[in-house]
């Protein structure tokens, strides 16, 4: 039997909650489905109504989750995922591929490698259109066990249900700070003349296995750091830290592209790595295995 509430929930509705959920506010979400944000507004009212359910603590914020909300964001994204990649399914029948393929990667890609791979895919494989999704360290997983994008690739990929790692290759860690920070040096396998600076990190939470990595390679180097949390994203609000010789950073060496170009850097040495994979599903199409094949290419490449 339909239940007469299933009947009367839109797709709109749908996507109008999800959006204002991942931008955090009913702006954002107009924005980001080019409608007027009254519209927006409307839209998750009515969705509420239906539901008999109210999904935003209005009192909070308008775009604070109440706790049916919370419970409720999951389906709703997997809803929509579902639909869109049901559109992009029926677009594929002509050309046996999907009409988008959503790709999520960490900050830490989006700034070399990723663009080549648009590049690459643009003239090597013109009928596949890839869509990347940037999302915070650690997120990758999430983003793909939520139907938000159908492949992924970051540092040290955990296994989840459906997904199989397939390895890129290995990517140098790089000490980044002022000049002055550096001259510290003497040695890059001797960090301890560093002891009194501290190491700015994302939170371990984030991503326990690749903090852990980073930290191991400190201690290998003679250094147990001191630790300063910084933002989810080390480009963040806390990188005047670095800027002003306040601490370090230990990172993959592409990702010092999007920091303070005052800033600068030295190999920490060619057993100071970080493992690059891809999170793909593990019956993967010819598009998917492209888009990792032509990753793995351009790695090498790079070097």
């Amino acid at each position: 039997m339909t239940n007469k509430a299933t009947c009367e929930i839109t797709l709109k509705q749908l996507e109008a909650f999800v959006a204002t959920v991942n931008k955090g506010s009913f702006s954002g979400a107009a924005a980001e489905l080019s409608r007027t944000q009254p519209t927006i507004s409307k839209e998750i009212q009515r969705l509420e109504e239906t539901l008999d359910v109210q999904l935003f603590d209005r009192d909070q914020g308008p775009a604070t989750l109440t706790e049916e909300g919370h419970s409720l964001i999951k389906h709703a994204r997997r809803i929509v995922a579902d639909a869109h990649r049901f559109v992009d399914y029926a677009a594929s029948l002509a050309t046996g591929f999907p009409h988008t393929i959503h790709l999520a990667c960490s900050p830490s890609l989006v700034n070399n490698l990723i663009p080549k791979l648009l590049q690459k895919m643009e003239t090597t494989f013109p009928h596949v259109k890839l869509a990347v999704k940037e999302v915070g360290t650690g997120e990758v997983e999430t983003v793909l066990e939520e139907q938000q994008a159908d492949i992924g690739v970051c540092h040290c990929p955990r296994e989840i249900p459906g997904f199989t790692v397939v390895p890129i290759g290995h990517d140098p860690l790089v000490l980044v700070g002022t000049q002055e920070i550096i001259d510290l040096v003497q040695d890059p396998a001797d960090l301890s003349s560093l002891e009194r600076t501290p190491l700015m990190s994302w939170p371990r939470d984030q991503h326990p296995e690749y903090y852990d990595e980073l930290i191991r390679c400190c201690q290998q180097r003679n250094l147990d750091p001191l630790v300063i949390v910084g933002s989810a994203q080390l480009t963040g609000s806390k990188q005047y830290l670095l800027s002003q010789g306040r601490a370090f950073g230990v990172l993959p060496r592409d990702a010092i592209r999007g920091f303070d170009p005052s800033l600068t850097f030295i190999t920490l040495g060619p057993d100071a790595t970080v493992e690059l994979g891809c999170l793909v599903p593990q019956r993967p199409h010819s598009g998917l295995v492209h888009i990792y094949e032509a990753l793995r290419d351009l790695h090498q490449t790079l070097g």
